[in-house]
């Protein structure tokens, strides 16, 4: 089964540089988690405060309430604002 895991964060403005840090460290970091099949780092273009990252993960069974990767880097950006951390399951998908 194909999932995704999303991680929405609406950030404090001053905390930029030290946010910029920690993901620049999870992202280059030897991230292993079960499943874990590619991460995505989104930065909305209108509110340059609102940043998304989604963790794929293909498995046979979805990880309520979310990966141990997923729970680990939600709780560390909850430092710096608002967090959304929600799961999707695919249930079809084509390529363009």
């Amino acid at each position: 089964m194909k999932w995704i895991e999303v991680i929405h964060l609406r950030s404090i403005e001053q905390n930029s540089e030290k946010l910029e840090t920690v993901l620049h460290h999870f992202l280059n970091s030897d991230i292993s988690d079960k499943g874990l099949s590619g991460i995505d780092l989104l930065r909305r273009e209108s509110i340059k405060s609102d940043i998304c990252i989604q963790l794929h993960h293909e498995v046979e069974k979805l990880v309520v309430p979310g990966s141990r990767v997923g729970i680990h880097l939600a709780k560390k950006l909850e430092a710096f604002g608002m967090i959304n951390h929600t799961l999707w399951k695919i249930s079809s998908s084509k390529k363009a």
